[in-house]
């Protein structure tokens, strides 16, 4: 069994489990995975409720998976395509964006805030630490273990680098005009913070009050502007991918950094992924480039945030880039 969710609304916690088999996270996202799962339990699949010292002491049990490489990005900008290239590889194990990883950044932002005991660096390290070794031990091939964040993660990468302060580092960004595009357009999972002003204001630390009077175009652009500038914090020695169409080209920087080999027959497969919608859980939809910015999304105001927020920031990463 996986720990896939984790509650804190009761005094120790709650971690939910679900029995995935032998499956593998072979989906775009984690969650993809579960959500397979956790819709044929009338078929024998089985789930459990545990507090969160019983994922502790599990994980004790078993030795650490040291994760070989991190993937961070700005959203909508390549990082799918680059995690699910990465799962092509033999022996190598990805955790794409789990959700339980997010509920324990938001949760030990707001719990910190309020100076809650329960929730102290420490002890939120240890719980991202166990659901890391879980995830990791459930795969029966677990060479390497690769983890792509959800993208406003990259704001607690201070906390992530204490837990791991030496694994290498990927980040993924696009420009700024074509990212909120993309957000406006389609939603991302993460537009439901816009409901929860106390925690942005955490996340961004910017004032409640103001948060509370943002529109949503307004959370957008900040929490993007966040990320932009947390990932000129990176050290010297990460990868700095901008986003273009030469897909192939990214996916060999990224191996090279992260020191990984792929075979024929992989690189194969991950040349065929590329022709895929890559969020796409059933390898299906196939891949459409992307079109012009539209004016009629981006009206005058929408590109004067940009502008204001994003784009200096924006032209530090290209700077960056190594050719």
């Amino acid at each position: 069994m996986i720990p896939y969710h984790i509650s804190f609304n009761t005094i120790e916690g709650e971690v939910f489990w679900v029995d995935i088999g032998l499956s593998k996270f072979d989906k775009p996202f984690f969650d993809h995975v579960i959500e397979d799962h956790i819709s044929i339990l009338e078929a024998g699949h089985k789930t459990l409720t545990t507090s969160t010292e019983t994922l502790l002491n599990s994980a004790l049990l078993l030795p650490a998976v040291p994760p070989s490489g991190f993937v961070f990005h700005v959203s909508r900008c390549g990082s799918t395509l680059l995690s699910n290239a990465l799962q092509q590889i033999k022996g190598a194990t990805v955790i794409s964006e789990a959700g339980i990883l997010n509920t324990l950044f938001q949760s030990y932002l707001l719990s910190n805030s309020l100076a809650d005991t329960q929730f102290s660096k420490d002890k939120v390290k240890q719980f991202i630490q166990s659901v890391v070794t879980l995830l990791g031990h459930s795969q029966s091939e677990c060479d390497r273990l690769f983890i792509k964040f959800s993208s406003w993660n990259i704001l607690f990468l201070p906390l992530i680098r204490e837990i791991w302060p030496d694994v290498p580092i990927a980040f993924a960004f696009r420009d700024p005009f074509q990212v909120v595009e993309s957000l406006i357009r389609a939603k991302p999972g993460w537009s439901n913070l816009f409901l929860n002003p106390e925690l942005v204001s955490a996340m961004l630390r910017i004032n409640k009050k103001e948060v509370a009077t943002w529109a949503y175009i307004d959370f957008i652009v900040n929490i993007l502007s966040g990320i932009y500038n947390a990932g000129q914090a990176l050290e010297h020695n990460a990868l700095f991918i901008h986003y273009s169409e030469d897909k192939v080209l990214h996916i060999k920087q990224l191996f090279d950094h992260f020191n990984v080999s792929a075979e024929e027959n992989e690189w194969a497969a991950i040349r065929s992924g590329c022709n895929i919608y890559s969020k796409d859980p059933n390898r299906s939809s196939h891949y459409l480039q992307n079109v012009m910015v539209s004016s009629f999304v981006l009206n005058e105001r929408v590109m004067s945030l940009i502008k204001t927020k994003l784009w200096e920031d924006y032209m530090k990463l290209k700077s960056f880039v190594s050719v």
